[in-house]
């Protein structure tokens, strides 16, 4: 029995080193054929799609077919470059498309027809809901009226990045503001723009910002412009003087770099043929252009206005010494425009962004062209009494402030400069206006305005100066 066992055993470790070695030499084939296959080059993959037409016809004919289809991965935003050479010269506003696409093929050498269309978006109006007044209902503003739309989009999938502007009730932007998708997440700049990719599975976008309501919508259009409502007022604020730059300012002469310009030789437009339709507008542009399937963005030029444009000037000098130049004009429902990124540029100089909005727009439309440092306005405060009246029992509060506006620019400018007096809703709280100096009073708001005329190389100086009269029990909150 032993030797039979002893035999029998020796059979099995035979046979298992012949099956280890039969491994071995098959591992090693397989390795073989590993390294062959690494030398080989990378497996290309394509996608191609099939159009399958089925025509009728009583006879027979020939003819040709053009055929038109809607792709999901493609698009296009609006972009403008706002130029001004001179406060007395027209506004020359450059409409250009930005063009993407990742539908895995290349256009190349295509003509393109540019339309405000969106088919990938809602066609049908939202539909009202039950407004019970006994129940949790949300706050009716200027906010939630400005993002209803946003909120009635539903989730598409397609959008793989989103960028936009982050705004208050007032329309001002939020600085510093958080976007957050998914993982990812960004920052508004000093203009209130953000840019940032949308995560895969990601389907809803939060904004926050300090002082104000967070806002989470769905994650629905490549572009979304946000506002958000103020969760608390702010009582006191601190205004640092900023000294003048004695170096070359972005708005300064550029005479030298005039000189060596030659006005014939400007680019110009290619023709873009426009269409109307009762939904949407249609530009045709007669160029050829080549846009590969890689997401980015690639600029298309559309048209070119020159607009005749009044310049105002504004100054809130309480909250902000610059001057902000505004261009104003009316008749825009006629160029055929949409929301979109506007880059500036005044007197040869690049001076920022800006955002052309028109959901807030009325019969004249307002270009914000940025600080113009050739203008100067000063505040100081001149008088601070705070004291006790004998006769009427109550405290007396008097404030005074002289403001300069200086124009160092070679043309006359209008400008609106802009302070406040207090308002209260307890009748026992007297405001006297002392001193306006020809200034406009809203009796409602407490706004105050100056509008001025001011010729090129002046000074205009004038005077502000209001009384407050409250009873001493009565707290009051003034500077």
């Amino acid at each position: 029995a032993s030797e039979f066992f002893r035999e029998r055993f020796q059979a099995i470790q035979t046979g298992r080193l012949d099956l280890q070695k039969e491994i071995a030499l098959k591992q090693a084939q397989i390795e073989t054929l590993d390294v062959k296959t690494n030398a080989l080059p990378a497996l290309r993959i394509e996608t191609s799609l099939e159009v399958v037409v089925n025509i009728d016809s009583e006879n027979e004919t020939k003819g040709k077919l053009l055929l038109s289809y809607w792709m999901n991965n493609a698009g296009w935003n609006p972009s403008y470059n706002a130029r001004v050479s001179h406060i007395t010269e027209p506004l020359n506003l450059e409409y250009q498309a930005l063009v993407y696409q990742t539908t895995g093929e290349a256009w190349e050498d295509v003509g393109l027809s540019i339309a405000t269309g969106t088919p990938s978006k809602n066609r049908s109006k939202p539909q009202l809901q039950p407004w019970s007044l006994d129940g949790a209902t949300a706050a009716n503003n200027s906010t939630t009226a400005a993002n209803a739309w946003l909120k009635a989009k539903p989730y598409n999938p397609n959008v793989k990045q989103i960028r936009g502007q982050l705004y208050d009730s007032n329309g001002q932007p939020l600085i510093g503001a958080n976007v957050i998708v998914g993982g990812n997440r960004a920052i508004t700049d000093i203009n209130g723009f953000y840019s940032l990719s949308v995560p895969v599975g990601a389907s809803t976008i939060q904004y926050t910002s300090a002082g104000h309501v967070v806002e989470t919508l769905a994650v629905s259009d490549p572009v979304m412009n946000v506002s958000l409502t103020s969760s608390q007022m702010l009582e006191t604020v601190q205004i640092a003087h900023i000294e003048s730059d004695e170096r070359e300012a972005l708005f300064s002469p550029r005479a030298k770099r005039r000189e060596e310009f030659n006005p014939n030789a400007a680019m110009t437009f290619t023709p873009v043929t426009v269409e109307h339709s009762p939904t949407q507008t249609r530009f045709d542009v007669s160029a050829r252009y080549d846009i590969p399937t890689d997401g980015k963005q690639h600029a298309v030029r559309v048209l070119e206005h020159q607009l005749p444009v009044d310049y105002l000037y504004q100054c809130t000098p309480k909250l902000d010494p610059q001057v902000y130049l505004t261009a104003l004009f009316t008749d825009w429902e006629e160029l055929d425009l949409i929301n979109g990124r506007m880059h500036i540029y005044f007197e040869d100089d690049y001076v920022g962004e800006s955002q052309l909005r028109l959901d807030f727009a009325q019969d004249t439309l307002a270009i914000s062209l940025g600080p113009d440092p050739s203008i100067q306005v000063r505040r100081k405060r001149t008088m601070r009494e705070d004291r006790s009246s004998l006769i009427s029992g109550k405290r007396e509060f008097l404030r005074a402030y002289a403001f300069t506006v200086t124009n160092r620019k070679n043309a006359a400018i209008h400008i609106q400069v802009d302070d406040q007096l207090p308002i209260a809703n307890n009748e026992d709280i007297e405001i006297n206006k002392l001193k306006l100096d020809g200034a406009e009073v809203d009796k409602t708001t407490g706004h105050v305005l100056w509008d001025l005329e001011i010729s090129p190389g002046t000074e205009e100086r004038w005077n502000f100066r209001y009384e407050v009269k409250s009873p001493k029990d009565l707290h009051v909150q003034l500077n």
